[in-house]
């Protein structure tokens, strides 16, 4: 009786600790990375920059629907660490002038990623913080993979990050130029 308790007690224990290593694996997608860039332009000129960047020929992307609100944009990605060439369709969510979720719909690599463009206005608004909040599982497993995968994102995310600024920047100094609406953009 006592062994049989003792055995169960043991099994209950590996499988407590067995679906919470589970569950510490799953939230590593959870986890948000944030970089942040200060930018000489209105909170209007960065939101203009996010969807410019939708289809920068050097991002390898193009928008391939949009209803006003959401975007789907088809992107490849080259010299990836471990997988080379990664394709991924995602959604993207306006909320202007203030914010852009994305969210990977499909992968060739990939498991999941998400993730926030967030415009934080000065006080005069001539300037505004961008920052670029991010998560991503690459469904690697081995020593290491999760510092490969945050160093490329990582990456990825400053060199974003300055093209969006130099995108903006561009905009605002050209003062007659019309923000184009959300509503235009529509393919």
């Amino acid at each position: 009786m006592v062994k049989q308790s003792i055995l169960q007690t043991t099994v209950s224990l590996s499988i407590v600790f067995c679906l919470a290593s589970q569950l510490a694996a799953g939230a590593k997608c959870q986890k948000l990375e944030t970089q942040k860039i200060l930018v000489n332009a209105s909170p209007e000129c960065v939101f203009q920059a996010l969807r410019v960047e939708r289809d920068a020929p050097e991002c390898h992307r193009k928008t391939i629907a949009f209803d006003g609100k959401v975007a789907t944009i088809d992107e490849t990605s080259e010299n990836i660490p471990v997988f080379g060439q990664v394709h991924c369709i995602w959604e993207e969510t306006e909320f202007p002038p203030a914010k852009m979720d994305y969210k990977m719909i499909t992968s060739n690599h990939y498991k999941a990623a998400f993730g926030s463009w967030v415009i934080v206005p000065s006080d005069c608004k001539t300037k505004t913080v961008l920052e670029l909040r991010s998560s991503i599982d690459a469904g690697l497993h081995f020593p290491l993979s999760d510092q490969i995968t945050r160093m490329g994102a990582s990456k990825d995310a400053k060199e974003r990050l300055v093209r969006i600024k130099n995108i903006a920047e561009r905009l605002a100094s050209k003062p007659n130029q019309t923000i184009i609406s959300s509503t235009s953009q529509s393919k």
